[in-house]
């Protein structure tokens, strides 16, 4: 029966336009595809564009099934899904084109501030510049206010200032030429108020112990008098690192931050101080549950690790955890564990409304009490975009209750995502957002349906899990592409963990909220409170020491890390939008609709439907083909079964014609050098810590080292392997690689090995013997040597090329020089050079001190006849 011709294109125009508010979905969509051509660039920006635009025109039409009623009509609503994708789409990029603006007039007044400040606290002598600080950095001083949560870390205060007034900078005291006969430190500079301020990240650390416990009770809106070196974010140093500066853009700082003189001002707001004292009050609670804990069955290390994993847990606030902790949850891909999402404040409203209605309070005064407790909840955990979207949409949920009203979770989801990019359009870079939205999408939209299906087709034993494997088979193809970006690996017992785990830990959530909030609550009549608190703490602390130890099984595994690289991010996209699409058929089959019906074929037409039905097939099975291969691309590049080197790694480093080619990295916490062979590819390794560095020990001396001191140190050699060694040896076209270390603690060995196991294949893993004093070396290869001093050394003539110390190991005001032979030739270019790379200029002819790798980045080494060839390959 065919349809009146009469009827109108559209059967009402008020849902229409009220489509924005009714189903947002679409909107949100474009929304995201015009703040993402903005940022995005080639043929990334052009695949982005048209994937987000597909999605959003046909999930406008998904959403007027009932409107689309003649072919009339159908092209009407095409032509308003059109419209409804170019207005966000329009607006989108309006609100990313005004927010790029706006960080490029901040960046501007960052650097003319900088062009105008004096270089940063001079040292003696050029080979000891001051610790961790880039040669690009500024003396500044100022005042500033603080714009978000200071997180305490080892080496001292990570936060975010917005910079108001700068002047210049007394002298310091600390400066041997500056020297007046009284302390300058902390004394007020003639600041002027800045006509465009700018946000800064901050490292603080403070002068004296007075200073520091100020620093400790820091917060939101305080103003503080700091003296300091400033720097542009860092970009990538080594082949293969990742540059932060993207990130540093989505957080919306125009630079860096490096002060030790730092004075408070004016406190912060009374709600900010209040909040701070409620988060000590926690604190102070967990620290005598750790001190019990210790002496019972934990132990001290393990006691300190639960306590900090039982704070991110409930909390998400991750800086007292150790580098291994770390480590092991994110090679095990239980990174979500430490964060508060949707997950945690669910779980947590969920036992407030079910306590509350337990002691007989009212269905409207049980939602007033979800509303209040995630209010509280969100003010006191981490400060992050995550605890924010989860505490809207909790309290959203409970308010609509309360009006008798019902939330479509899909229309919050993407009304939250349009607030957020429209209020800060930036965030788009941080690959944590694009994961959030995607996933929880899938699991909105098409879990539910998946699951029911499973249920019915698994065994019985199986069958209540359903839910659980539908979400983790959604989930897994679509984290693929983060994980290749942040981490460049796959972690194969992630499947394992989100199917047995995480509902352990979902169901101990609770328990732990309550044990931690009855600690609190006998905390408050006194000692004996504390001590029953400390009490209620410890079987929470033993389970969280009971996940740590599941989390470190899994992740020491054999397999667990897959390495995953080399997809370029326009097919990442594709593959991304293929894998809705095909999640979009499944639960259209599984209802029984379907994008295409075929109609019975009509007399003499049966070849026809035949030919439709193997273009159909064949379509079916390109598709399922493109779904594979960049999976397929990804794992033969990070498993390195090609037969040679990529171009990229022979551009990086081409073959050298006499001797070996080395690549002196730049690190923080100790030295490494790759030697490469005539293949191309670095097949050797050598990471040392030279003596006078935090992990050397002074000869005959076994005095212990501090807590804060051993975390710090291990915390910086492991970003060193996982963010800078086995990156830069990836990019370099390792597929082997045998290493030998020197000067490493156990922990920080086993670290390496495990780190060089899970990405190449480890044909040697050896200690270097121990250098005699004296020793002309401790490291030969070819003409070149590393001496026990930290200096690379031309072996034939005792040149010093390179200094290899890590910061921490080099004085701040260090005069003395290394033993010269002669001045090092730098020549501008030489055959075989690749023309492309910059050459280091050599020196003052009267200064033949060599350059320290921390400065210029990753630098090659290699001989041309007579000469030394020293090629920067990632300038600061």
């Amino acid at each position: 029966m065919s349809l009146p011709s009469s009827q109108p294109p559209f059967a009402s125009v008020s849902s229409w336009l009220c489509s924005p508010l009714c189903a947002p979905l679409p909107y949100a969509l474009a929304l995201v595809g015009g703040v993402g051509a903005v940022y995005l660039s080639g043929l990334a920006q052009a695949v982005w564009i048209v994937v987000t635009g597909a999605w959003s025109v046909a999930l406008y039409a998904a959403e007027h099934p009932r409107i689309a009623a003649t072919t009339r009509a159908r092209t009407a609503l095409l032509a308003a899904a059109l419209c409804a994708w170019g207005s966000a789409f329009a607006l989108g990029v309006g609100a990313a084109e005004i927010r790029q603006a706006t960080y490029a007039r901040e960046e501007a007044a960052f650097t003319r501030l900088l062009s105008e400040s004096p270089p940063h606290a001079p040292a003696s002598s050029p080979l000891s510049p001051t610790p961790h600080v880039p040669r690009s950095a500024r003396e500044l001083c100022g005042e500033a206010v603080v714009v978000g949560d200071p997180l305490n870390t080892p080496t001292g205060i990570l936060v975010d200032l917005r910079l108001i007034a700068a002047g210049n900078c007394p002298p310091d005291i600390r400066d041997p030429a500056a020297q007046s006969g009284h302390d300058t430190r902390g004394e007020p500079s003639a600041s002027e108020r800045l006509a465009v301020p700018f946000t800064l990240r901050a490292h603080l650390r403070a002068p004296s112990e007075d200073a520091r416990l100020e620093l400790e009770a820091l917060a939101r809106g305080a103003v503080l008098r700091f003296r300091g070196n400033a720097s542009p974010p860092a970009g990538p140093q080594n082949p293969g690192e990742r540059d932060y500066r993207p990130w540093a853009h989505a957080r919306g700082t125009v630079g860096e931050l490096r002060a030790d003189d730092v004075s408070l001002v004016t406190p912060p707001p009374f709600g900010e101080r209040l909040r701070a004292e409620v988060r000590k009050t926690l604190d102070g609670v967990l620290d005598e549950g750790e001190r019990r804990a210790r002496t019972s069955s934990l132990g001290h290390e393990g006691a300190a690790d639960a306590r900090a994993l039982l704070r991110a847990f409930l909390l998400g606030r991750t800086d007292d955890l150790s580098p291994e902790v770390r480590r092991d949850f994110a090679e095990a891909g239980a990174v979500h564990l430490l964060v508060v999402s949707g997950l945690h404040v669910g779980i947590l409203a969920w036992g407030v409304y079910r306590l509350a209605g337990s002691v007989g309070i009212r269905e409207g005064a049980r939602r007033l009490s979800v509303l209040l407790f995630v209010g509280t909840y969100a003010s006191l955990a981490a400060d992050s975009p995550a605890v924010r979207r989860a505490a809207f949409a909790t309290a959203a949920a409970a308010g609509a209750g309360l009006v008798r009203k019902r939330v479509d979770p899909l229309a919050l989801l993407s009304f939250l995502c349009a607030l957020e990019l429209l209020s800060n359009p930036s965030q788009i870079l941080r690959p944590g957002f694009g994961m959030t939205y995607l996933l929880t999408f899938a699991i909105l939209r098409y879990a539910p349906t998946y699951a029911e299906h499973l249920r019915v087709h698994l065994p019985r034993p199986i069958a209540p899990f359903a839910f659980e494997l539908a979400t983790t088979l959604l989930v897994e193809p679509l984290v693929l592409p983060f994980l290749a970006a942040t981490q460049g690996s796959w972690p194969s017992t992630s499947p394992l963990m989100n199917l047995v785990l995480l509902p352990l830990y979902a169901a101990l959530l609770p328990f732990l909220a309550a044990s931690w909030g009855g600690a609190v609550v006998a905390s408050a009549f006194g000692a004996p409170g504390k001590v029953a608190g400390a009490y209620l703490l410890e079987p929470a602390l033993g389970l969280v020491r009971l996940v740590q130890d599941a989390v470190a099984f899994l992740a020491r595994m054999p397999g667990a890390q897959v390495p995953f690289a080399g997809v370029p991010p326009s097919l990442w996209i594709l593959w991304t939008a293929a894998l809705l699409g095909a999640y979009e058929v499944g639960v259209r089959h599984i209802h029984g609709r379907r994008f295409f019906p075929e109609p019975a074929p009509r007399p003499g037409e049966e070849r026809a439907a035949i030919r439709r039905r193997r273009l159909r097939r064949a379509g079916i099975a390109l598709g399922t083909l493109f779904l594979l291969l960049p999976p397929l691309v990804g794992l033969l590049d990070g498993l390195r079964l090609h037969p040679s080197p990529s171009v990229a790694a022979q551009r990086e480093l081409p073959d050298a014609a006499e001797g070996p080619t080395l690549v002196a990295l730049a690190l923080t916490s100790a030295s490494a050098v790759a030697a490469a062979y005539s293949d191309g590819a670095p097949e050797e390794l050598f990471v040392f810590r030279p003596r006078g560095n935090l992990g050397a020990r002074s000869t005959g001396e076994n005095i212990p080292r501090p807590a804060a001191e051993e975390r710090a140190q291990r915390a910086a050699f492991l970003g060193d392997v996982y963010d800078r060694i086995v990156p830069a040896l990836r990019a370099l076209g390792a597929r082997s690689v045998r290493a030998t270390w020197l000067g490493l603690e156990k922990e920080e060995a086993d670290a390496l090995r495990r780190a060089l196991a899970h990405n190449f294949i480890l044909a040697d893993f050896t200690q270097h013997p121990s250098p005699e004093v004296g020793g002309a070396g401790i490291w030969r290869c070819g003409p070149f040597a590393i001496e026990e001093n930290g200096f690379l050394y031309e072996r034939e003539k005792g040149v010093p090329l390179v200094d290899l110390r890590p910061p921490a190991a080099v004085p701040r005001w260090e005069s003395a020089r290394p033993p010269l032979g002669r001045t090092p030739v730098f020549p501008e270019a030489s055959e075989g050079a690749d023309p492309s790379e910059p050459v280091l200029h050599p020196p003052d002819p009267g200064d033949p001190t060599p350059y320290p790798v921390r400065v210029w980045g990753a630098v090659r080494i290699r001989p041309a006849g007579d000469r030394v060839l020293l090629e920067c390959l990632r300038p600061d």
